[in-house]
């Protein structure tokens, strides 16, 4: 049979970090988060993504599902800027083409 090590100290400590996130306000956050939760009509698909986001608004921090947004709006913005880019490297070589025939016909003359 395992017994498992256990400390004197431990229902002390754990009393005194039960407080101290008491203190911090930390227990009411969680309760609430939970609340909303249940709460909700339709339950959210990721229960993990509902919590950081309620969490971040609470701290006053950019939302994961906000993030991923800009993030996914960004990359749009990027493929566009490359498409823009080949473009104009298109035209940019096009002209160099242009201007190395007519250097090249000036110094015929």
């Amino acid at each position: 049979m395992c017994v498992a090590h256990t400390s004197k100290k431990t229902p002390g400590k754990r009393g005194d970090f039960q407080k101290f996130l008491e203190k911090a306000g930390i227990v009411d956050l969680l309760t609430n988060v939970i609340a909303d939760i249940f709460e909700q009509l339709v339950k959210p698909e990721s229960v993990t993504v509902f919590v950081i986001d309620k969490l971040s608004r609470e701290a006053g921090l950019d939302t994961y599902t906000y993030l991923k947004a800009k993030y996914v709006d960004t990359l749009d913005h990027l493929k566009t800027a490359d498409k823009e880019l080949e473009v104009l490297k298109a035209r940019l070589s096009k002209l160099q083409c242009i201007e190395a025939a007519h250097s090249e016909g000036e110094q015929e003359i």
